[in-house]
């Protein structure tokens, strides 16, 4: 288990216990992320975050997520043993076949959930396309994505999790972390540690977040 999950499941016990934690909050700009192959090298990914920190796709990792370019209809990568969820954002809706266990169409911004282990071959309706990913070990926790569009000044508060990842697709805002305000540009994200009673204040006339909730197992 990486040292953030590990530092997650001893939160949950003290506020378990009644006590009251700090948040951590780390901001990256786009000059954090890292462009690579796929693991089947038929595309392109650009990775967000990974943990543990220095981890690949190769090595094993506890949770990732990425963004992807997929030129051409094709397999998906084989990820036995971990949960995927992914989201279409940009191009004609992407047909998913999965051997044995049927079909499912992405539609831009709804999130779909499938194991990293079954068989699936991507079938694209027209030019290439991007997607959002996030891969979560099956054995150490959950992963729940959220999408938000909204218009300024409405802010909203964000789903109850030990552990958020707030990407700004488009627009900006200021992240309200308990007594700590961060500014978020476009692609821009922040990563947020015990992050009770968080607010997002939307500063353009229309914005994107997506937001990754991660709760570790108990025990």
């Amino acid at each position: 288990m990486s040292a953030i999950l590990q530092h997650l499941t001893e939160g949950t016990k003290k506020r378990e216990e009644g006590l009251a934690m700090k948040a951590r909050v780390t901001h990256f700009t786009r000059s954090a992320y890292k462009v690579m192959p796929w693991k089947n090298g038929a595309g392109s990914t650009t990775e967000l975050f990974i943990s543990p920190r220095g981890a690949s796709v190769q090595s094993g990792f506890d949770w990732r997520i990425s963004l992807a370019r997929v030129p051409a209809s094709g397999p998906f990568s084989s990820f036995p043993g971990y949960h995927r969820t992914i989201m279409l954002l940009q191009g004609e809706p992407m047909r998913l076949v999965h051997e044995g266990h049927g079909t499912h169409t992405l539609q831009a911004l709804q999130p779909y959930a499938f194991h990293g282990a079954w068989i699936t071959e991507g079938i694209l309706s027209g030019g290439p396309v991007e997607d959002f990913n996030v891969m979560m070990r099956e054995d150490l926790g959950q992963a729940h994505v959220d999408v938000h569009q909204v218009r300024e000044d409405t802010p909203f508060p964000t789903r109850s999790a030990p552990l958020q990842f707030i990407w700004c697709w488009s627009g900006a805002a200021t992240v309200e972390v308990q007594t700590m305000r961060h500014s978020l540009k476009e692609q821009e994200s922040l990563l947020i540690e015990e992050g009770a009673d968080i607010t997002i204040h939307p500063e353009s006339a229309t914005s994107v977040f997506i937001i990754v909730s991660i709760t570790p197992h108990s025990g």
